[in-house]
């Protein structure tokens, strides 16, 4: 029943969301320069292991960082929509046109999540440390999850 499964009973994946990678190629003659923006990766939740769902909000935030001493890149992804707005963070490393799913973070590393948090809201990295945003935390009085790669 399209329009009116306010129940999500048969979920379509409206609004589940996606995230597309573009890498810019310059092509240069005589001094004069082109440049390109190529599509290399389209990210879904099908790549983070979960199946779409309604209003998950995948690519409703984003952060990119490249590696220190490596080609690779790191890729945050916020999906605050995700389990009646629980929300859910994915992470993606690579480059080019090869990436790999490396896993998910989610409030629940402090307990319970809870409907309406909104975790994932907004992301940030920085060397290696995700910051991530649930403003609904805690009856809306908000918070901002710290995560340190050990």
């Amino acid at each position: 029943p399209m329009g009116n499964d306010l129940n999500n009973s048969y979920p379509t994946g409206k609004q589940s969301g996606s995230v597309y990678l573009f890498q810019r190629e310059s092509n240069c003659h005589d001094s004069i320069c082109a440049h390109d923006w190529i599509e290399v990766q389209k990210f879904t939740p099908l790549d983070g292991i979960d199946f779409p769902s309604d209003a998950a909000q995948f690519g409703w935030s984003v952060a990119t960082q490249k590696e220190l001493d490596s080609v690779h890149q790191i890729v945050v992804i916020g999906s605050p929509g995700y389990d009646h707005s629980t929300g859910k963070v994915y992470l993606f490393r690579g480059s080019g046109t090869s990436w790999l799913f490396f896993g998910h973070l989610s409030s629940t590393v402090w307990g319970p999540g809870e409907s309406n948090d909104r975790f994932g809201d907004s992301v940030q990295i920085n060397r290696d440390t995700i910051l991530v945003s649930a403003p609904g935390y805690s009856n809306h009085k908000g918070a901002v999850f710290v995560f340190r790669q050990g």
